[in-house]
């Protein structure tokens, strides 16, 4: 069975921190992007932003949570570039 999992997009993420500060439900957010609920809840556990110092600056931000995932994608393409390039199967590792 393949999956093909894409990530929140940034428009999905600053509707999913407006509806989380007006309270609204998981299960209704979720519905409402056309996510499964554990999309939402992961995206939120990963994503949140902490401040130790001003806790009401803690929560979900949309463009904190963008700019957490970001270097990973960046980084995770320039790797498969360099292996793809770099992997020449007639020759020893």
């Amino acid at each position: 069975m393949e999956r093909n999992y894409c990530h929140l997009k940034l428009d999905e993420r600053r509707k999913l921190a407006k509806q989380l500060e007006a309270k609204m439900p998981v299960s209704e957010i979720a519905d409402r992007l056309g996510r499964a609920p554990s999309t939402i809840y992961r995206d939120i556990k990963r994503n949140k932003y902490t401040d130790d110092e001003l806790s009401e600056l803690s929560g979900y931000h949309a463009l904190v949570a963008q700019d957490k995932t970001a270097p990973d994608h960046k980084w995770t393409a320039s790797l498969r570039l360099t292996r793809s390039a770099s992997f020449d199967p007639s020759r020893p590792p």
